[in-house]
């Protein structure tokens, strides 16, 4: 092929990928999500939920159930607005100025967004485990027991010495720190850290638990621990996740959303969503076309 006509296929090439773009950008600002967003006896639902920061909109019309039991992970380019959702579901963008969500928000069939809702017995049952370890400058005992103690869980302190236990149990933690447990929980290590603060969300017997990229700042055998818990933790609480990694979204969750400039494109079972999934732009970026 000569030059000229290898530049004038790059071109078409080019002229292509920016209309397929633009195409399909309007048909998702006009169109619906696909695959199987809603489900039967969802944990939580959320129904025509717009957020936005000031006059800026970040969330367009998510129509999402999460199941009881199940981890949904939530993938997508920077800036695809898969965090500011995550915060939506037990309102800690209520801490943040200017920020105004809209729609129906449910668990178990109650509006979270209630005038009603006690927000802090809410965060109570559904948890969240940030991108960066932060426990408490505290001990380790009493990083668990905060929650436990904050919301009078146990009366005696054999009680809370039993929470504070199955907790760290329950993080895969307890046999690493059972001898230290008054040292400062800041004391151990990163992939420790984010299993502390796990630990320390289940001390309240939450219903679900967010994690927003729990594993982005730990090493590969830190991350492996992580996901090995989710997994067990999937017995008895609802996850939803939000990860920049395709690989760890399908090797913890049973199903996976894409979002895209604060659109919810594509929910559906992980394997179809990795496999053979039904938008392009879903395709595109698990093939990393793009993000």
């Amino acid at each position: 092929m000569t030059s000229i006509a290898t530049e004038q296929a790059g071109e078409m090439l080019i002229s292509k990928t920016e209309r397929t773009e633009s195409q399909v950008v309007r048909d998702i600002e006009h169109g619906e999500t696909v695959g199987e967003p809603l489900m039967e006896d969802a944990k939580m639902s959320v129904r025509n939920t717009d957020v936005f920061y000031g006059d800026k909109q970040a969330i367009f019309g998510v129509d999402l159930d999460i199941g009881k039991n199940q981890v949904i992970a939530m993938i997508g380019p920077s800036g695809c607005g898969k965090s500011t959702f995550l915060r939506c579901l037990n309102r800690m963008n209520d801490t943040v100025e200017g920020c105004r969500v809209s729609g129906e928000l449910t668990l178990d069939g109650s509006d979270i967004y209630s005038k009603k809702m006690d927000v802090v017995a809410l965060r109570a049952r559904i948890g969240m485990v940030f991108q960066k370890p932060n426990p408490f400058p505290k001990s380790i005992y009493d990083n668990v027991a905060y929650g436990p103690r904050l919301h009078g869980l146990a009366s005696r302190r054999g009680e809370l010495d039993e929470i504070v236990e199955n907790s760290l149990r329950r993080a895969s933690l307890w046999d690493e720190v059972k001898d230290r447990l008054h040292s400062p929980g800041t004391g151990l290590s990163g992939g420790q850290q984010q299993r502390l603060c796990i630990a320390r969300a289940i001390a309240v017997s939450p219903e679900v638990i967010l994690m927003d990229e729990p594993c982005s700042a730990l090493d590969p055998i830190a991350t492996a621990r992580i996901e090995e818990l989710i997994a067990e933790l999937r017995e008895n609480y609802t996850i939803a996740i939000v990860t920049h990694s395709m690989q760890q979204a399908a090797r913890v969750s049973q199903r996976t959303a894409y979002f895209h400039l604060g659109h919810l494109v594509e929910v559906n079972d992980t394997e179809k969503v990795f496999t053979s999934p039904e938008h392009e732009l879903t395709e595109a970026y698990i093939t990393g076309r793009f993000g």
